[in-house]
C-alpha cells in the first residue's frame, strides 16, 4: 500500500515537472520570437577599450562619444532600421576616421578596427528599458587589443541620444508589445533570465 502511494506520489511529480518544463520551454519560445522580433528592427553599438585600464577606459567613452556623433549625423533622416544600417555601412571609413582622430587627439596611437554585422549581446539594462539577450546586427568599434570592457547601446533607434525613448521606438515601428517588453519593470525577468540561458547555449554549441 505504502509503495503504491510513493508511486502515485511520484508520478503526479514527475506529471508536474513535465508541465513546469513544458511551460517554462513556451514561455521562452516567446520570448526568443520577441527578441528576434526587437532584433530586425535595431542596430546596435559595441565599443570595446584597448584594456581596462583607466586611461584605456576614459578613451572608449571619447571613442564612443564621436561615433555616436557621426552616426547621429548620418541616420538623421533614416525612418527604418534598413535605411540607417545602410547609411552606417557606405560610411564606415568615415566613422573609423572620427575614431582614430579621437584616439589621435587623446595621445594614443591605437588602431581602430570597426565591423558591421551580427553581434552576440547579454542583457543589458538601461535607463528607462532593457534588451533581452541575444543576437542584434550592431557596429562593433575596437581599440586597439580590444581586451578591455565593452560599452554597449542602441545606434537605431537613436536610444543612445535620447531620452524619448517611447517616441523613439513608436517612430522605429516597434509595437506595443515589444515596448512594453523592454520598459516593464520586473516583469520580463525570468524571460530575459530564460532568453539569456539560450542564446548561451546557442553560443556554446556554435549555432
Amino acid at each position: 500500500m505504502l509503495k503504491q502511494k510513493t508511486r502515485a506520489y511520484l508520478t503526479r511529480l514527475e506529471s508536474a515537472l513535465c508541465i513546469g518544463l513544458a511551460a517554462a520551454i513556451l514561455f521562452a519560445a516567446a520570448g526568443i520570437q520577441m527578441q528576434t522580433a526587437l532584433a530586425d528592427k535595431m542596430l546596435r553599438l559595441h565599443v570595446i577599450a584597448n584594456s581596462d585600464s583607466a586611461e584605456d577606459q576614459a578613451l572608449k567613452l571619447k571613442v564612443r562619444d564621436s561615433v555616436l556623433a557621426e552616426v547621429e549625423r548620418l541616420t538623421a533622416d533614416a525612418g527604418d532600421v534598413g535605411t540607417a544600417r545602410q547609411a552606417v555601412e557606405s560610411e564606415l571609413d568615415v566613422i573609423r576616421q572620427a575614431a582614430e582622430e579621437t584616439v589621435l587627439a587623446e595621445g594614443y596611437a591605437y588602431d581602430v578596427r570597426l565591423s558591421l554585422g551580427e553581434t552576440d549581446f547579454p542583457t543589458k539594462e538601461y535607463e528607462g528599458f532593457a534588451l533581452p539577450a541575444g543576437r542584434y546586427d550592431a557596429l562593433r568599434v575596437m581599440i586597439g587589443e580590444g581586451k578591455g570592457q565593452n560599452w554597449w547601446c542602441v545606434l537605431f533607434p537613436p536610444f543612445c541620444t535620447t531620452a524619448a525613448f517611447e517616441e523613439e521606438a513608436i517612430a522605429a515601428g516597434l509595437d506595443e508589445e515589444e515596448i512594453r517588453l523592454m520598459s516593464s519593470d520586473g516583469e520580463y525577468e525570468l524571460r530575459f533570465r530564460l532568453i539569456e540561458w539560450i542564446a548561451h547555449l546557442r553560443e556554446i554549441l556554435g549555432v
